[in-house]
C-alpha cells in the first residue's frame, strides 16, 4: 500500500528486525496500536554493516508513537570509522517520539538520537509512565 504524507501508519505488536525505516521523504506519523512494551524496533550489525533502525533526511516531519528502539548500531557518515544515531538518525529533518523508550543503542554521535544539519528532536513525556526514556544508550568520541 501506498502512504502519501501526512498519513498515519498503524503497526501491529511483534519485534520487527533489520527493519531499518525509510520515510520516502513524507511527512508521517507512526504509531504502534498496542504501545512500547509490544512493538519493538530493533537494529542489528548485518555483515559488519551497521544501521540506525531509522533514518529521517532532508525535509521529512516524523512522529514515532509507542514503540521500544533498541540494540540499534547508527548509520556511517562520510567520515571513515564515523557511525551517527544509534536508534534514530535525523538530518535536516523533525523528529517527535511520544511514548518511546530507546535503550541499548550505540553511536559514536548520538547513541539514541543523533540530529544533524538543523534538524530537530522532540521527546514528549510518556502519558502512562510521566518520563522520557533515554536508557543504557553509549556514545563514543574519538579526539
Amino acid at each position: 500500500a501506498s502512504t502519501l504524507g501526512g498519513d498515519t501508519i498503524l503497526v501491529r505488536p511483534g519485534t520487527y528486525v533489520d527493519e531499518a525505516i525509510d520515510f520516502g521523504g513524507k511527512n508521517l506519523r507512526v504509531e504502534s496500536t498496542d504501545g512500547r512494551a509490544t512493538t519493538l524496533l530493533m537494529g542489528r550489525d548485518v555483515d559488519s554493516n551497521p544501521v540506525s533502525i531509522a533514518t529521517l533526511d532532508e525535509g521529512e516531519s516524523v512522529e514515532l508513537v509507542g514503540f521500544t528502539l533498541r540494540d540499534g548500531l547508527g548509520t556511517p557518515l562520510d567520515a571513515p570509522g564515523f557511525v551517527a544515531g544509534g536508534a534514530i538518525l535525523v538530518d535536516s529533518s523533525s523528529l517527535r517520539l511520544e511514548d518511546c523508550l530507546i535503550r541499548n543503542c550505540q553511536a559514536e554521535r548520538g547513541g539514541g538520537v543523533a540530529v544533524l544539519g538543523g534538524g530537530s528532536f522532540t521527546g514528549v513525556q510518556s502519558r502512562r509512565t510521566g518520563r522520557r526514556d533515554l536508557r543504557r544508550n553509549r556514545f563514543h568520541h574519538r579526539p
